[in-house]
Order: structure tokens, then C-alpha cells, then sequence
């Protein structure tokens, strides 16, 4: 199968599933004049439209940006399914200890965990820097969270 094949194919079903997304954003109720809650699932969905008409217009019509797949480069270096795995496990692990340990340790543990995971060197220094970024993201996601959009966030068993 050639790589422009494939790209119509994931284009198509892409468009299909944003179109299915905007339609089940109907469905939210909205609580005041400015979209509510359904605004952001209509952006995201016109957004991977809009993507995947980028990508359907660059398969189709653009002969030299689709060279054909290699069957023996994708035997060459097969897919790496452990991190694959690993991450469906950390995402499973994290909503689970979400309600129990709150969002502010869970979200560190998992991004933690998530960065490591990811990181092609695993040196002190990369490691530390990992930690200090989840330590950050977690805080600033919370605060921004409670103070600017009023939304209550899992406080867990230590708070």
C-alpha cells in the first residue's frame, strides 16, 4: 500500500470522525450565549477537518510528496510496542489514582513517568529536569484550573 493511499484513507476517516464529533456536540447543553460548553468540541472538529483536508489535498494532488511505503524498510525497524503499552498503563494508572491521591501528586507522577518513558537519555540531569517541568505544568494546569475557569479538581486524601 503506498503511502498515498494511506494518507486518503486516514484523511477520510478523519473527516468522518470530526463530522460525527460535530454533529454529538449538538447534544451538550448550552449554558449561555458564547457556545458554552459545546464551543470547544465544534473548534477541535473543524480544526481535524481542516487538517485532514491539508493532508487529503497533499495526497491527491501533490504526485512527488507521496512516495511509495517499503515493505522491507517497515520490517527494518519494526514498531516499538512497548511504549505503546506502557503509556496506555500510565493514562489507566493516572485516572485511577486521580480521585485517590487528587490531580496535583497524580498529574506529577504520571507526567513524570510519561517524560521518562519518552526520553531517548536517561541522564540525571534529564531526569531532574523532567521532575521540575511536572512539578510546574501540574501546579500551573491546577491553579489556572480553579482560579480562571471555577473548575473543581480532584483534591485527594492528602488535602
Amino acid at each position: 500500500m503506498t503511502k498515498r493511499t494511506k494518507d486518503v484513507v486516514a484523511s477520510i476517516f478523519l473527516i468522518l470522525f470530526a463530522s460525527a464529533y460535530f454533529g454529538f456536540s449538538f447534544t451538550i447543553r448550552i449554558t449561555d450565549q458564547y457556545g458554552g460548553s459545546a464551543l470547544v468540541p465544534r473548534l477541535c472538529s473543524g480544526i481535524l477537518v481542516i487538517c485532514a483536508l491539508i493532508l487529503l489535498y497533499r495526497a491527491i494532488l501533490k504526485k512527488d510528496a507521496a512516495p511509495k511505503c517499503s515493505e522491507d524498510a517497515e520490517l527494518e525497524n519494526p514498531p516499538n510496542y512497548r511504549s505503546v503499552i506502557l503509556t496506555l498503563l500510565l493514562i489507566g494508572t493516572y485516572a485511577f489514582l486521580l480521585k485517590i491521591v487528587g490531580f496535583i501528586l497524580s498529574t506529577i507522577l504520571y507526567l513524570i513517568s510519561q517524560i521518562v518513558l519518552l526520553m531517548p537519555q536517561k541522564d540525571k540531569k534529564s531526569v531532574l529536569k523532567a521532575f521540575i517541568a511536572s512539578i510546574l505544568v501540574a501546579c500551573l494546569v491546577y491553579l489556572l484550573f480553579v482560579n480562571v475557569f471555577y473548575v473543581t479538581l480532584p483534591r485527594g486524601i492528602f488535602w
